[in-house]
């Protein structure tokens, strides 16, 4: 049968990110649940076949480098991700889906964010899912696994700001009722100045990670973006929060204060260091699958993690896409 994903990228300039990410679509939508190296260099067939000036030697030597890149880029997800990495892979060059994989919001997560990242930014779903229902829904969806994520990053209380809202409040009105709780600071009575956000100032998720002796001072108080769209380095998170805080308080927390710009794609850490004097840390899929697993961890333990309760609404997304691209 077929592969439903589409060609893959070009065998002899495609960086073995994209190809190992091209691979695991192909597991995840596989009715056999695995995918195999050799499977990849026959879907590459008819690149190859469109190079006859080449001698079979070259191409060889292409394909072997290929699959020492790929082993080690898998091994580096592994490593990095333990048993929050939804797949296996085998000495053999076979890459399968981990059983039960919906049990675990560690999976859940990493396939949906492969899911949406591949739909954007030239991947290789963005002629299936671009532009569908589907995908706009994800975007709304993501707000719950950035909120979550940045819970198990934080390590305390997270609370939901993007907008549309859960409880569909007003903006000033989330606001003090979240420092209620937080304490950190004092809320305007009103803001000082109405900008271009207004209803979430381009804040997304706020968590903070409190002090043992429970003093009013907090260790951290964070901001986080949720950013699906591929332009998400244009946003200037960092003079956002600037602003927020300028608008919204009458004195700031005095906390230390962190950024997170939240992704679904796959981000390396040159691109995590040229960034983060514009957007603050950027956690990508790897640290928003690992991360997921410990702030469901800490809503179960009873730290207020708002929307932990909506996450079956990512899990049904998963299993609704992962159906209807293979039908």
């Amino acid at each position: 049968m077929r592969n439903v994903v589409s060609d893959p990228p070009a065998i002899r300039t495609a960086s073995e990110v994209e190809m190992l990410d091209w691979m695991e679509v192909s597991c995840f939508l596989s009715r056999r649940g695995c995918f195999t190296f050799d499977e990849l260099l026959s879907a590459s067939e008819i690149e190859i076949e469109s190079d006859h000036g080449r001698q079979l030697s070259d191409i060889d030597t292409d394909a072997d480098s290929l699959s020492l890149k790929v082993d080690s880029e898998v091994r580096s997800r592994e490593t990095e991700l333990g048993e929050a990495y939804p797949f296996v892979y085998s000495d053999r060059g076979t890459l399968s889906l981990r059983a039960n994989w919906q049990k675990s919001p560690s999976h859940v997560a990493y396939l949906f964010c492969l899911l949406v990242g591949s739909a954007v930014r030239g991947g290789v779903l963005q002629s299936k899912l671009a532009n569908t229902s589907d995908l706009r829904n994800a975007r709304g969806l993501f707000q719950i696994v950035a909120t979550v994520a940045t819970a198990g990053i934080v390590g305390g209380p997270t609370y939901s700001l993007g907008y549309p809202r859960p409880d569909r409040s007003r903006l000033h009105t989330k606001l003090r009722s979240v420092w209620t709780a937080c304490r950190d600071g004092v809320v305007r009575l009103r803001a000082r100045k109405i900008r271009r956000k207004a209803n979430d100032a381009g804040i997304d998720v706020i968590a903070w990670e409190p002090r043992p002796d429970r003093v009013r001072i907090h260790r951290i108080v964070a901001f986080g973006q949720a950013a699906t769209g591929a332009d998400y380095r244009d946003k200037p998170f960092l003079s956002d929060i600037d602003a927020f805080l300028d608008d919204w308080f009458s004195t700031r927390p005095r906390a230390q204060i962190e950024a997170w710009t939240l992704v679904p794609f796959l981000v390396q850490t040159t691109e995590a260091k040229r960034w983060r004097h514009h957007l603050g840390a950027l956690a990508g899929r790897q640290i928003v699958a690992l991360r997921v697993g410990r702030g469901m961890a800490l809503a179960t333990d009873g730290i207020i993690v708002e929307q932990a309760r909506d996450w079956p609404k990512v899990r049904r997304w998963v299993t609704a896409v992962r159906k209807k691209l293979r039908s």
